[in-house]
């Protein structure tokens, strides 16, 4: 059974330093709770930031959990402060520190659910797909029978552009989580989702398109479906709604970029809505996102440059890219013309 995390434990509000006023200012079962589960009294500074992260408050509840993580980096619960303090950094943005958090907490062994999903997420925002895979294949490996741990493992098979044959595989080991869930499970949702992305990209178009409608009308709609939605419209030429359903994920995830990066897509269409400047500004934001680490944001503001013909910018992203992935080929200014023909648009009349 996983360990509650410290934001679980109820504290009063009015806390006091000093261990007397400390242990007076508490109630008695947080107390008691402290000692059944970690064989120790409370962490103070732990305890004011959980009461921060409650109120939303995550930059003065970063400050607490950083400072007892200092003071206290053997104790019991410093696993459990560790990850509230990573979602605090994810919060504020600071997402390459909050990779860096997690990563601490795998490499010290502590494996907790919530820990590998937030750090395989991370990952993602960041570009580093190959991290991702290998670090929710851990977790599933540890959590075999939980529906959000495969949720997760499908969707990062799906961004990290892997064969046809493996997203057939990852399809039915998503049946099979279906086939357990009870009709009222609110879970569905999510699985359709998942089962929508398979099939609008390896399987039958049709069927994806239902599942996704599916949820969609729900309600209940998780993220990816949001930007399912409008990557799929965007596609089919609806440029104009698909771009208001990836405006719709960006307030609903904002320190996502993915909708970021697709929106900034969109503009770097020709056609009547080609806006390289709203592109470029729309890029920058994903790059931002994702601290300039990921590869397919800076590569997506390279092409808005290119179009604005900003030569000094797109050697500077060149630059960029080249110290994330020296392997990496970039073609130089002169000769990449051609490289955006095939993002034009048929000139209809958009729907």
């Amino acid at each position: 059974m996983q360990k509650p995390s410290i934001t679980d434990l109820k504290v009063n509000p009015f806390l006091k330093s000093n261990m007397r006023e400390f242990l007076l200012g508490y109630k008695p079962q947080l107390v008691i709770g402290w000692w059944k589960l970690w064989k120790t009294l409370p962490v103070a500074d732990w305890i004011r930031g959980a009461e921060f992260f409650r109120s939303s408050e995550f930059k003065r509840a970063s400050f607490y959990y950083s400072r007892g993580i200092k003071k206290y980096p053997k104790h019991k619960a410093v696993a459990c402060a560790r990850l509230d303090f990573a979602y605090c950094l994810y919060q504020l943005n600071d997402l390459g520190i909050a990779a860096q958090e997690l990563e601490k907490l795998v490499s010290d062994g502590s494996y907790m659910k919530d820990a590998l999903l937030l750090l395989t997420k991370l990952q993602l925002v960041l570009g580093n797909n190959k991290n991702a895979s290998a670090t929710i294949k851990k977790c599933l490996s540890l959590y075999p029978d939980d529906v959000q741990v495969a949720l997760c493992y499908a969707h990062v098979m799906y961004e990290s552009d892997s064969p046809a044959q493996s997203m057939k595989l990852v399809k039915d080991f998503i049946n099979t989580f279906r086939e357990k869930l009870s009709l009222e499970d609110p879970m569905h949702v999510a699985v359709d989702t998942a089962l929508a992305y398979y099939e609008c990209w390896f399987g039958d178009e049709e069927v994806g398109e239902r599942l996704l409608s599916r949820a969609l009308a729900s309600g209940l709609a998780p993220f990816e479906a949001i930007v399912l939605r409008g990557e799929r419209w965007v596609e089919q030429g609806r440029v104009t709604q698909g771009r208001e359903q990836l405006e719709r994920a960006c307030k609903y995830c904002p320190a996502d970029p993915r909708p970021y990066v697709r929106l900034a897509e969109s503009y770097l269409l020709e056609g009547e809505l080609f806006e390289p400047e709203y592109a470029v500004q729309l890029a920058t934001v994903a790059c931002k996102r994702s601290n300039w680490q990921n590869q397919e944001c800076l590569e997506t503001l390279r092409s808005g440059y290119l179009h604005l013909e900003d030569a000094d910018m797109v050697e500077l992203i060149d630059s960029r890219l080249q110290s994330l992935n020296p392997r990496l080929e970039i073609k130089s200014v002169e000769n990449t013309g051609e490289e955006f023909s095939k993002l034009k648009l048929p000139k209809h009349q958009l729907m």
